[in-house]
């Protein structure tokens, strides 16, 4: 039986999610609304990379129950990308982004994430903005306990407030953030 080959578009990266994180309420509403902002930027002519949009839509999945194997998400999900044969620029991005290196230290799981290569440093910098976009204000934001954050699936993230002071926007994310004031 000829093995099956998946489509990594932005379009399949979206079915992928949704099929994978459906169930989870709010966190697949935070992944709808990560997602939709890639889908946005890009329809307003910036230059987001399809790797990134992709990504977008893809960063969360290792929540989903199925994907669980270490419990720290990033890496639960590259796993999967990985071993379905995603792009390597991808499955990057999902392992490492909004500040998983720190997290995975944290975790005492820095093995598991340095297997993944690391991604390009701006396209980790913007999928780490969309991430961070609060959902009602479209503003970055720092403190991901908020009442306006999506509650968590599964353990609160380790990476919280002065870690994610270590994670400054490239010069290009911050400047583009500010034409949607």
């Amino acid at each position: 039986m000829p093995s099956r080959t998946i489509n990594w578009s932005t379009p399949r990266a979206r079915d992928i999610a949704r099929e994978l994180v459906r169930s989870s309420g709010d966190r697949w509403t935070h992944v709808r609304s990560v997602g939709r902002a890639a889908d946005d930027l890009a329809a307003q002519g910036l230059d987001i990379p399809e790797d990134v949009i992709s990504a977008a839509w893809l960063h969360d999945i290792g929540y989903a129950t199925r994907l669980a194997d270490t419990g720290f998400h990033p890496i639960d999900g590259a796993r999967w990308l990985a071993a379905k044969g995603a792009p390597m620029g991808i499955v990057a991005l999902v392992a490492y982004h909004s500040g998983a290196r720190f997290e995975a230290e944290e975790r005492d799981l820095t093995d598991e994430l340095t297997v993944f290569p690391q991604p390009d440093e701006e396209m980790l910098d913007l999928l780490t903005m969309l991430d961070m976009l609060d959902t009602l204000s479209t503003r970055p934001s720092r403190d991901r306990t908020s009442t306006s954050w999506p509650a968590q699936s599964g353990p609160p993230h380790a990476c919280t407030g002065p870690a994610l002071e270590l994670l400054p926007p490239s010069p290009w994310t911050a400047r583009d953030l500010g034409r949607y004031d």
